[in-house]
């Protein structure tokens, strides 16, 4: 459950970072300023701790890449280079959250905003389960003593009368 939440969490962050990432871009890729984009996707990719983010051309090309090993800037008529696939063993696995946004820029080709992110899960779980455990147990043992200091309050008068029932079995008179 606690995994699930942490995808989904995740997720949602991924898609809103990529939101308002390809908002950005859009006048970028209008006025053509690769090196821009280029380090806007690098800012996002470090701030956000995402593990790919790049720009991806509809032939498959990369016009911006923002992993560090693979951050290039190209001068103007240079080949840009293909956009390696996303791995199967990564696409499917859980721990990773991928999402592919499109960035509409008008007159423009398509182009589509590629965003992986590991999936973390929160540090303070542990620490709200134990907290929710440590919390029942004070609460018992206070209502454990309500208990005991209302019953011995009833007792006390049987205890009085059991000791002077003993006493006069014993034969005291006072």
């Amino acid at each position: 459950q606690k995994r699930a939440h942490g995808r989904e969490q995740t997720a949602k962050l991924v898609e809103t970072a990529g939101a308002v990432l390809a908002c950005g871009l859009e006048p970028l890729v209008v006025a053509g300023d690769r090196a821009a984009m280029t380090a806007m996707v690098l800012h996002a990719a470090n701030d956000g701790g995402l593990r790919r983010c790049r720009v991806v051309r509809s032939d498959g090309r990369v016009l911006a890449e923002g992993v560090p090993p693979k951050v290039s800037v190209r001068r103007q008529g240079e080949e840009l280079v293909a956009a390696e696939p996303i791995p199967p063993e990564e696409a499917t696995d859980p721990k990773i959250v991928n999402q592919v946004l499109p960035i509409r820029a008008a007159g423009q080709p398509a182009l589509q905003l590629e965003l992986s992110c590991e999936v973390e899960l929160p540090k303070w779980t542990a620490w709200q389960v134990m907290a929710g455990l440590a919390g029942a147990g004070v609460i018992g043992t206070v209502v454990q003593g309500w208990v005991l200091l209302k019953l011995r309050s009833r007792l006390r008068g049987a205890g009085a009368i059991s000791e002077a029932l003993m006493a006069m079995n014993r034969g005291e008179t006072s």
